[in-house]
């Protein structure tokens, strides 16, 4: 039997044996189709869902993992969790699977016999040695704190939370206390508080007593010399978050050079994503808490331009359909965008594949059908998003003409000007007649409809609502 990594090897056999034992039970429900929870449970720690739908700008537990854990195959999942490695972008989704596992979420599992009751222990135990490979973030504890609100604070759950502090630098806890000070709806002392019965030795709960009350005074002032942002947390890490919170306030010059020299680099702006730079500087921009420096927004400019310029090799075949209709456009005002805004900046990140093709019907110049970004030589694509053709007429012609794609993915506002049903068939013929393994991405900035009919069907995914990581979650999905 081989042992996750980061889990001890007495605990995962005793869930092992525990686990046995529950499935053995009359009362245990059957789980059909059991092979595949190794591919569910990352769609799930890749996307926040194994559905169809996902809606991105709401993170819920899921029904199918529940399930999972409910029939008895909990260390399947946890296999998975283990080997995974969140990033900035999925961080929240392995949150959500701990505390899942640990039957800490707002609908815990109604206990339904004692070999049922030890199995759920057997699997929290040993989910909790992964707390420190997952929980690295203060928004990660809060995030924790805020999906098992409703959970008993028992010793177990009070040495969970103890964990995280425990297991920072006094310069990471300086940082993050003070530019993170609530966690749930806690500020960091108080949560702190709630742990004090927990200790034998009072020794190391005054210690981090003492800096949280001192941080809470002085701010990073509590530690004279605490080491630059960057090297706490990281130029990538920095930067991402730069625009949400006030950070930037104690960025000093070394901090600002690394930051410049990463917005710079070449093989960073190959990985980045337009859509998300253009919200962190809005996010920036229209923070009321900091005095906004216009080097820092010109370099976020310019950094958008160079990654919009850029070019990827992704060996991913996509057609890109664009579905927006500008009457449907809203302003967002916490960001100062439209809806239009944020889908260029989508279509942008998809167009810059070089593998990735529109369709476009321009007679005069010769040129009707499937072509590439650089072929046309585009330009911004704040224009060319508005060059609607009926979706279905786009699938008729790649059908007809045998264009090999790999993946359709459909740029909208909202879904109501776009008749799915009739899209989702002739995607169905395209799959029937040119590539059975095609997969069909819809995307509305603003929200979409859920479509029912689509079951538990794999090879086609509607994104609801879009992110600063949207573009980041698209690629994990053709990836998976």
């Amino acid at each position: 039997m081989k042992v996750p990594p980061n889990i001890h090897e007495d605990s995962y056999q005793e869930l092992v044996s525990a686990q046995k034992e529950y499935r053995n039970q009359e009362e245990c429900p059957r789980l059909e189709g059991n092979e595949e929870i190794g591919q569910l449970a990352n769609r799930f720690l890749n996307l926040g869902g194994t559905s169809h739908f996902l809606r991105l700008n709401a993170l819920i537990f899921d029904d199918t993992i529940k399930n999972i854990i409910a029939c008895g195959y909990g260390s399947h999942l946890l296999e998975e969790l283990a080997k995974f490695e969140p990033n900035m972008y999925t961080h929240e989704y392995a949150v959500a699977m701990f505390v899942m596992l640990c039957n800490w979420d707002l609908t815990p599992t109604v206990i339904i016999n004692q070999q049922h009751q030890n199995y759920l222990d057997a699997l929290r135990t040993a989910t909790i040695a992964l707390f420190k490979h997952l929980f690295r973030m203060p928004y990660e504890l809060s995030q924790f704190l805020v999906l098992s609100r409703t959970t008993e604070w028992t010793t177990q759950y009070r040495l969970t939370i103890i964990m995280w502090y425990m297991e920072k630098t006094e310069d990471e806890l300086v940082l993050y206390t003070r530019y993170w000070p609530i966690v749930g709806n806690f500020t960091h002392l108080k949560l702190w508080k709630l742990c004090k019965d927990e200790f034998v030795d009072l020794s190391h709960y005054l210690r981090i007593l003492d800096l949280l009350e001192r941080t809470e005074i002085y701010g990073l002032r509590a530690l004279p010399q605490i080491k630059p942002v960057v090297d706490i947390m990281g130029a990538r890490l920095t930067v991402f978050h730069l625009g949400k919170y006030r950070i930037v306030r104690e960025l000093k010059r070394y901090d600002r050079e690394v930051i410049e020299a990463l917005l710079n680099d070449e093989h960073w702006v190959e990985q980045a994503s337009a859509l998300n730079i253009l919200i962190t500087r809005k996010h920036y921009e229209s923070n009321i808490n900091i005095r906004q420096d216009i080097r820092m927004c010109g370099l976020f400019s310019d950094a958008y331009r160079r990654i919009c310029k850029s070019d990827t090799d992704i060996s991913h075949r996509v057609c890109v359909i664009t579905g927006v209709f500008s009457a449907e456009s809203k302003k967002k005002e916490s960001l100062m965008l439209e809806s239009t805004d944020i889908t260029a900046a989508l279509m942008e990140d998809l167009m810059r594949n070089k593998n990735a093709k529109m369709y476009t019907s321009h007679r005069p110049m010769n040129l009707v059908g499937f072509y590439s970004k650089y072929e046309l030589e585009m330009g911004p694509l704040y224009a060319w998003q508005h060059c609607k053709y009926n979706p279905r007429l786009i699938f008729e012609c790649a059908t007809r003409n045998h264009n090999i794609f790999d993946f359709f993915v459909l740029v909208c506002i909202t879904s109501q000007s776009i008749p799915v049903a009739g899209v989702i068939l002739m995607f169905d013929n395209y799959k029937r007649l040119v590539n059975s393994n095609a997969k069909f991405i819809i995307i509305g900035s603003d929200s979409l409809a859920e479509y029912e009919q689509l079951g538990d069907r794999q090879d086609v995914i509607l994104f609801s609502g879009v992110k600063s990581t949207t573009y980041h979650l698209v690629k994990l999905y053709m990836n998976l």
